[in-house]
């Protein structure tokens, strides 16, 4: 089996589908700085890839680690139940413990998905554990359960198959291996829509006791709802087609669940349903994706329309949700607590991320100056918006405790910002605000290497580093502008 990592070819991938550095954009910044000098960086990066990165192998012995000893496995799921699985609910906490008493009486159960599932759980609890650290220790049970992959395909899946999967995709989204985690998603869609998991009634073809029950009913739409949410997301940053199209969103998780899932108390008698919000934000990314990015052409004064009309359902969404929230004492709160930040954090980057994807559509209208009625000044107006939302996502690290284990997947997304940053140094070198911005860019950079003992190895910091030294490089030779002149 082999796992495919981002390497040279993907050095685009740092901001997805509407990213300034593909192969146009870099020919942009080229003509801003007036030399190559950031592509000969990136190309001197090939080399330091292909050694930091190779492409790994893994033989059928690092498939079948054994299991840690009992307590261990205990105290993992223990710690998972009460922390990730309270947040994104990919199993039924009854249904792992009674596959473990099996386990543990030496009668394990034949439906796979209960090993996949304990060793996914054991990888990212001891992940977290270990704040990344001594990864052998804890990246044996993801492989454990990637071994696991082709029972899967050859049995009918259950809902701790499809969990299990779920949550396998999540390990890897989590670091940004977003290759591993697409192609992961593509099995798992099929079987879950091979099973009905996204109608609202069960399907009769897989009628079972358990399936017309209607607490496990819900269980299974919900991880349906939860592959919609991923889908998406990898979507729009990949620059990949959905997986799963809006056809098969048949409705929405209720709006007051009676058991109380993602729902989440703020001051001021404020409610939130996070789990509902993620599914309405993923319904606005496909939007986008499909007005603005699956089409190979636009007409100018289409793509203006659609970019007022989505930046206006947009903006609706946004009215939906509280403001951030300055905790008092951050560095006290315990999970429970802290997953009211994670929450409104993951809500509002996405927003960030969203409001880029929208207005970076604009960057095209330039090329179209000729055409009646438009000049290149009509994008300056998308240019800030995006400026602003790139500050504003890279300053949602600092609300978040540097350890703890949301930190490096918020960091992985706020890297999405830099590049729209890095434009906006060039095009306004003189401002004392790009040295502000540059500051930005080299607290992200501070960010890697803070939290992972691996950063040197990672894709994003690398580029991110040549960004920040071309972009100080450029601002070494401009002298400043007082902030009253032009």
């Amino acid at each position: 089996m082999t796992i495919k990592r981002k390497t040279t070819a993907n050095v685009a991938d740092l901001s997805g589908a509407c990213s300034l550095l593909s192969p146009q954009g870099l020919s942009q910044i080229e003509l801003l700085i007036g030399d190559s000098r950031f592509s000969n960086a990136l190309n001197g990066l090939h080399p330091k890839f292909d050694r930091l990165r190779p492409e790994p192998w893994l033989e059928h012995d690092e498939l079948n680690h054994p299991l840690p000893p009992n307590h261990v496995i205990m105290d993992c799921v223990n710690d998972y139940m009460v922390t990730m699985n309270a947040g994104i609910r990919l199993f039924q906490e009854h249904e792992v413990r009674a596959a473990l008493r099996a386990y543990f009486q030496g009668q394990p159960i034949a439906d796979p998905g209960w090993r996949m599932a304990v060793n996914s759980i054991i990888a990212h609890t001891l992940r977290k554990r270990n704040r990344m650290r001594n990864k052998e220790d804890y990246e044996k049970y993801i492989h454990n359960a990637l071994g696991m992959i082709p029972n899967v395909v050859l049995r009918t899946p259950s809902p701790l198959t499809i969990g299990s999967l779920l949550s396998i995709i999540l390990y890897y989204s989590f670091m940004s291996d977003n290759h591993i985690a697409l192609t992961l998603l593509g099995l798992t869609v099929q079987l879950l829509l091979m099973s009905g998991y996204h109608r609202p009634e069960p399907d009769l073809a897989f009628a079972d006791a358990s399936n017309l029950n209607p607490v496990e009913h819900l269980h299974r739409r919900r991880l349906f709802w939860q592959a919609y949410i991923l889908d998406h997301d990898l979507m729009l940053r990949l620059g990949k087609p959905p997986l799963i199209h809006d056809d098969f969103l048949l409705d929405l998780p209720e709006e007051h669940p009676a058991d109380g899932y993602a729902m989440y108390y703020y001051p001021n008698d404020v409610t939130l349903n996070f789990f509902l919000q993620q599914v309405r934000l993923a319904q606005i990314q496909g939007r986008i994706s499909a007005a603005l990015y699956s089409r190979s052409s636009v007409p100018p004064a289409e793509l203006e329309s659609e970019i007022r009309r989505l930046d206006a359902e947009l903006q609706e969404w946004r009215e939906s949700i509280p403001e951030m929230i300055h905790p008092e004492r951050v560095e006290a709160l315990l999970d429970g607590d802290f997953a009211r930040m994670v929450c409104l954090t993951t809500l509002h980057f996405t927003y960030f991320q969203l409001v880029v994807a929208i207005h970076s559509a604009a960057f095209r209208l330039p090329a179209l100056e000729d055409q009646e009625g438009l000049e290149q000044g009509d994008i300056g107006p998308s240019l800030a918006l995006c400026v602003s939302a790139s500050r504003a996502a890279i300053s949602l690290l600092n609300y978040h405790q540097i350890e703890h284990p949301y930190t490096p997947y918020l960091l992985y997304q706020v890297a999405w910002s830099v590049d729209i940053l890095f434009v906006n140094i060039l095009q306004n070198k003189t401002s004392p605000r790009a040295r502000r911005d540059l500051d930005l860019i080299r607290t992200v950079l501070t960010f890697f290497e803070k939290f992972d003992p691996d950063h040197e190895k990672v894709v994003s910091y690398q580029i991110i580093s040549v960004i920040a030294d071309v972009a100080a490089s450029v601002l070494a030779n401009t002298p400043t502008l007082p902030p009253h002149m032009p």
